[in-house]
């Protein structure tokens, strides 16, 4: 985990705002977010690593990253319960924020997070989706063609605790789903369905432009996207205003 605490430390608890970014590190993806106020950014390093290897590799270390993966919702939960138990923290206002890959997994850590006593009251899905073999088969970054069917099935089968599906119809509290308009990376009916099995109340923002982090004019994009996450989460009352 990297933590990013105000200095000095203020006297009032300090709300938790955990970020599940895509294969960065954890320092990464809480960087972009300036002037957070007194609020405290924990971010997360996906135990694969930023690179994910390619052909012959990645049939051949494919246990080990499924267990990898498998295991990440339960890291980032025990990593939930250490923080909230912290002299600074605020266990009452947690939120999860998951983009891209980290939305992905958001709905399983949320689950596993009330199981251990930790609710979460706040919950970011920006630019994924439901159905991870859809999800994958549908990548077109995905070679060769043929295969694309048996791998999305294969995927689907193998990640099926994780799938979001699995978990968002035992959720509750307040969510914010945000997508692309023109995502080439997430279907749009894996969007939808995201969108559909998220409970109430929701807020469904679409924004202008591809999938985060892909193609031109990212850098406003992103600002557009930390932007709309802060306003929800500052007017629903989940963190001190910046």
């Amino acid at each position: 985990l990297t933590i990013s605490l105000p200095h000095p430390l203020p006297e009032g608890p300090l709300p938790i705002v955990v970020v599940l970014g895509g294969l960065g590190g954890g320092e990464e993806n809480i960087r972009p977010v300036r002037a957070p106020g007194n609020n405290a950014l924990v971010g997360y390093d996906w135990p694969t690593g930023t690179r994910l290897p390619r052909g012959i590799g990645l049939f051949l270390s494919a246990p080990e990253f499924l267990d990898q993966v498998l295991g990440m919702p339960g890291q980032v939960a025990a990593g939930i319960d250490w923080v909230a138990s912290q002299p600074w923290a605020d266990g009452a206002r947690i939120s999860v924020l998951g983009y891209s890959l980290g939305a992905l997994a958001a709905p399983a850590v949320q689950r596993l997070t009330a199981e251990d006593g930790n609710p979460v009251g706040w919950t970011v899905l920006a630019y994924g989706g439901s159905g991870l073999g859809e999800l994958m088969a549908h990548h077109p970054r995905l070679r060769p063609d043929w295969a694309r069917p048996m791998i999305g099935w294969l995927t689907g089968l193998l990640l099926r605790p994780i799938e979001p599906a699995e978990h968002l119809p035992h959720l509750k509290r307040r969510f914010l789903v945000i997508s692309g308009k023109d995502d080439s990376f997430v279907p749009a009916r894996s969007s939808s369905r995201l969108q559909a099995l998220t409970p109430q109340p929701k807020t469904v923002v679409v924004l202008e432009g591809g999938h985060m982090g892909m193609g031109p004019g990212q850098e406003r994009l992103l600002a557009d996207i930390i932007r709309v996450s802060r306003d929800w989460l500052t007017g629903a009352g989940a963190i001190n205003a910046p």
